[in-house]
C-alpha cells in the first residue's frame, strides 16, 4: 500500500489547530510495461497444402501421403511436442506461459510421411505471438478524501480551500 502524505492548513482562530494531516491511499498502482508471468490457454488453426512433388523433383499423388508431422516449440527450431495428423489443417491447442515482458510466440512447422513411412523436411515455420498486454490506457483511478474538523467550544473551524 502507497501513501500519500498531503498537508492542508486550517484557518486559524486562536485554536490550538495548526494544520490537518491527511492520508490518500493507492490501492492499484500500475507499472508500465510490467505484467506478472501468467499462463493462458493458448490456440491456432494451423492449415497446410499437400506436396505436389517429392524431394528428388518426382511426383507425388494426394494418396502417396499417409500423415502429416506437426512440431512446435516457444523457441525457434526448437520441438517441445509433436502431433500426427491424417489431414492438411490441426487446430492446435496447449496451455503457454507469458513472460514478465507480456508476450510469447509459439513456432509451428509441418513434414509429409508417405504411404512408406518416409518423413520430409521440415517446412519453413510459422509462428503466433500470443500477448496480454493491452495498448488502452488504464481508466484514471478514483481518490476520495474525507475532511474532519473539530474545535474546541467557542471557537470555529474551517477548511481552507
Amino acid at each position: 500500500m502507497t501513501q500519500i502524505n498531503i498537508k492542508r492548513f486550517f484557518k486559524n482562530w486562536g485554536s490550538p489547530l495548526g494544520h490537518a494531516l491527511f492520508f490518500i491511499v493507492v490501492t492499484s498502482v500500475v507499472a508500465s510495461g510490467f505484467v506478472q508471468a501468467a499462463e493462458i490457454n493458448a490456440t491456432a488453426k494451423l492449415s497446410w497444402t499437400v506436396p505436389a512433388t517429392r524431394e528428388n523433383g518426382s511426383a507425388l499423388k494426394p494418396t502417396d501421403i499417409a500423415s502429416y508431422k506437426v512440431r512446435w516449440g516457444t523457441a525457434p527450431g526448437k520441438t517441445l511436442s509433436t502431433y500426427t495428423v491424417t489431414g492438411t489443417s490441426y487446430d492446435w491447442a496447449s496451455p503457454l506461459t507469458i513472460g514478465t515482458d507480456g508476450m510469447v510466440t509459439a513456432y509451428f512447422s509441418v513434414a509429409a510421411i508417405d504411404t512408406d513411412g518416409r518423413e520430409s523436411k521440415r517446412s519453413p515455420e510459422a509462428s503466433k505471438t500470443f500477448t496480454l498486454l493491452d495498448d488502452s490506457p488504464p481508466s484514471p483511478p478514483v481518490i476520495t478524501v474525507v475532511v474532519t474538523c473539530t474545535a474546541p467550544a467557542g471557537f470555529k473551524c474551517e477548511v481552507a480551500p
